[in-house]
């Protein structure tokens, strides 16, 4: 079965377009507070309204199956199957990567149209992480020091309340899926196994992590 290469490639495009979408939901409304005209700023961040949809637009999918209680053999082989990804992707050598960082550019659709942005996330592990979107109306960041998370824009700082902290602590984690494997290396893991399943035609186990913001499928 192909373990550590197809987890390795999910952690990868999973993080990279979660954390990106992360400040996007934040930089659009900030953003859009300090266009010419507008009223005045707020320091609180809001998510952007959904787009009207058309009568005949598609349903949403439903809700995926939820996993099967978690037995002593099913947790084992999902630690065993994560600690063999890590080992089979560096091993000890993971332990003494202590940064990364990650670079997407590209147009964001707004309501005033197109609009050019770059996003840079970089991670200092264990427990650090920040986040910079350059967009043309300035440039927005978002950040946290292992205890406290906060956004940086024009309108001054804003302090985010403790219920990110878990979602930030799996951005952590799953980005390169280097901070996963660093804490499966160290025995800090729960993870259960699920079955076995294709993945970009290879068979494959899928896993279902025990990550600080809820339960992640790998």
């Amino acid at each position: 079965m192909k373990v550590h290469s197809a987890m390795h490639a999910y952690l990868s495009a999973f993080v990279a377009c979660s954390m990106a979408a992360a400040l996007f939901a934040f930089a659009m409304p900030l953003a859009a507070q300090i266009q010419p005209k507008t009223p005045a700023p707020s320091l609180t961040p809001q998510s952007p309204a959904a787009p009207a949809q058309p009568a005949n637009a598609p349903q949403p999918a439903a809700p995926a199956k939820p996993a099967p209680a978690p037995t002593p053999e099913s947790l084992a082989k999902g630690k065993s199957i994560v600690l063999a990804a890590a080992k089979a992707s560096g091993g000890d050598a993971l332990k003494t990567v202590k940064s990364l960082e990650v670079r997407v550019s590209g147009q964001a659709t707004t309501q005033n149209g197109p609009m050019d942005l770059t996003l840079k996330l970089t991670i200092v592990f264990p427990d650090h992480l920040r986040n910079d979107a350059e967009l043309p109306v300035g440039t927005i960041s978002q950040g946290f020091d292992g205890k406290a998370g906060w956004i940086l824009a024009p309108q001054g700082l804003i302090d985010l309340p403790p219920d990110f902290i878990p979602e930030f602590s799996r951005g952590i984690a799953l980005t390169g899926g280097w901070g996963l494997y660093q804490q499966a290396l160290d025995g800090k893991i729960e993870a259960q196994y699920l079955d076995d399943e294709d993945f970009d035609g290879k068979k494959t186990s899928a896993v279902q992590w025990a990550g600080p913001s809820g339960p992640v499928k790998l």
